[in-house]
């Protein structure tokens, strides 16, 4: 008795995906792939030919001594506030180098960069009318069409608002970008712009103005405190609450004078700013590669969706009927 089980032969699944045949289906139309790619290429030429280039300007920073000294001054005389039951603003308990960080983020250094007329010239150029001297509105034909366009469809639509302080804080967190390594405590302020020395000036005024503007915050509040503890002096006879009082005395003393200084108070740059000696976007290698996969895909995709056309066609024909024909003269007769 024979036992040998009889072998049975693999038929594809109709619903699998036959990759060979996609291949094919893509190599006999190979000249829909290359006219893709040739088309995103062009696409890819022009937009090199009429984009602005832009250049990165960097700036390194670091936490200032100052700030380590303010962290732990602060600490003092939080503890002092608790040890003597006064409730003091915990502003003071967060580091300088952390407020200098959330500052550029934050409108802290738009409200002082937006009344610097030359730097906001630069920044809103498109909307600066040189004869007026002041800021118009300018919506160019794109922009008209998209209003409208918007109009059309029933979105919302603002009316035009002169640069000021929103608009900047908008600015700078769309194109100044700070990048934190955890490894270490370096920080990189970077800021992409056409002409590169604006870009480093601007780098430079922002980070001036915010590290002034932190000091002078922190002077205020040093001398309130310092106050405050010059009062509670005069009021307290307990000779332990005294020596407390008398030593975050000194400590804010220490630290007022050392804000008083030239030096930097919550950043410290590690070097000058730095720009690009190229332009850091758009990049044309990139581009043109990019622009090469694209077209790839593209008219491969659409070299798959002939193919699938055509055979979903033969398929239908196939199994469509064949129409009788009809009986001639003589076999009706018959």
């Amino acid at each position: 008795m024979n036992s040998q089980q009889p072998v049975r032969s693999y038929e594809p699944d109709s619903d699998e995906i036959d990759l060979l045949a996609l291949a094919a289906a893509i190599w006999q139309r190979r000249w829909v792939v290359i006219g893709a790619v040739v088309a995103c290429l062009a696409v890819a030429i022009l937009y090199l030919n009429v984009a602005t280039y832009k250049y990165t300007a960097e700036l390194k920073v670091i936490p200032s001594q100052s700030s380590g000294m303010s962290g732990s001054s602060a600490g003092g005389l939080a503890s002092l506030a608790s040890f003597a039951g006064v409730n003091l603003s915990k502003e003071g308990g967060v580091a300088p180098f952390e407020q200098y960080l959330e500052g550029i983020r934050s409108g802290l250094v738009a409200e002082t960069l937006s009344g610097q007329t030359e730097t906001m010239k630069v920044l809103f150029q498109a909307e600066w009318d040189e004869d007026k001297q002041g800021f118009v509105e300018n919506r160019g034909l794109i922009g008209r069409t998209i209003r409208g366009i918007s109009q059309m469809l029933g979105l919302p639509t603002y009316a035009w608002q002169e640069p000021n302080t929103a608009r900047l804080q908008g600015y700078i967190q769309r194109n100044v970008v700070v990048s934190e390594n955890p490894k270490s405590q370096f920080v990189t302020v970077s800021f992409d712009h056409p002409d590169p020395e604006f870009a480093r000036h601007f780098l430079t005024v922002l980070h001036e103005s915010l590290n002034e503007e932190l000091r002078q915050k922190a002077l205020i509040r040093s001398s309130k405190y310092i106050e405050y503890l010059t009062e509670q002096l005069q009021r307290v006879t307990i000779a332990e609450h005294r020596e407390a009082l008398v030593q975050a005395l000194s400590e804010q003393e220490k630290f007022r004078m050392t804000a008083s200084s030239g030096l930097a108070y919550a950043a410290e740059p590690f070097g000058s700013v730095t720009t690009s000696l190229k332009p850091t976007s758009p990049r044309p290698a990139l581009v043109i590669i990019m622009s090469v996969i694209l077209g790839g895909i593209l008219g491969s995709l659409a070299a798959i969706f002939m193919w699938w056309l055509r055979e979903n066609r033969e398929e239908t024909e196939a199994a469509a009927p064949v129409p009788e024909l009809a009986p001639s003269y003589a076999e009706a007769q018959k």
